[in-house]
């Protein structure tokens, strides 16, 4: 039996307590769009300024 699935975190927002996934990276990397879209309106809705990108290769973990 294989199990895959696609875990997808969003550290550039530290309001965001939860991950997403897929079961598919492809549906992992949609679910995390629309996660990312409601953060960026939650922030505008706030009147907060966006966080700053990090660097990706300090935030990438495979297991």
């Amino acid at each position: 039996m294989k199990i895959t699935a696609t875990s997808v975190h969003l550290p550039d927002f530290p309001s965001q307590q939860f991950h997403t996934h897929g079961d598919t990276y492809e549906e992992a990397l949609k679910n995390a769009v629309e996660v990312l879209e409601l953060l960026v309106e939650e922030y505008q809705i706030d009147g907060k300024s966006l966080p700053k990108p990090k660097n990706i290769a300090e935030n990438l973990l495979f297991a």
